[in-house]
């Protein structure tokens, strides 16, 4: 990680200048994304609630039961839980940080929570933690 970030806070002309990152420079950082994607993998944010809309039945992968949601049920969703299902992992192991992990976009994986929905904030949560990772692994 520091290998990919260092670079980005020096300046060609004066190497004794020290300057900040674009946006652009730091969004280009795939290892950093990386290391990003699996922070929230492992710490989602939030937990994500919903209230059914209409009545509907639910199966869960993990159960033979089905499960009756009544309208106006409020359903809630931890992705806390979600990201470490050994289900979702492929055959690894979920609790292990793990940057070079492939981890897809999918229904699985919703720091953000997805759809319509989704964090308004997210791509200014995404930069700020681009900015403060890059700096902190610059500094220290």
């Amino acid at each position: 990680l520091r290998l990919e970030v260092d670079p980005l806070f020096f300046q060609p002309d004066d190497i004794n200048e020290h300057s900040f990152p674009s946006y652009g420079q730091l969004r280009s950082c795939s290892y950093l994304e990386s290391v990003i994607r699996e922070v929230l993998r492992l710490h989602a944010p939030a937990v994500i609630s919903r209230v059914a809309q209409d009545c509907t039945e639910v199966t869960l992968e993990t159960s033979k039961y089905k499960y009756i949601l009544p309208t106006d049920t409020d359903v809630i969703v931890a992705p806390w839980v979600t990201h470490r299902l050994d289900t979702t992992m492929q055959d690894e192991d979920p609790l292990i940080f793990d940057p070079d992990r492939t981890v897809k976009k999918s229904e699985a994986y919703f720091p953000f929570a997805i759809g319509s929905r989704n964090c308004v904030g997210r791509e200014l949560a995404l930069a700020e933690m681009r900015a403060v990772i890059a700096c902190m692994v610059h500094t220290y």
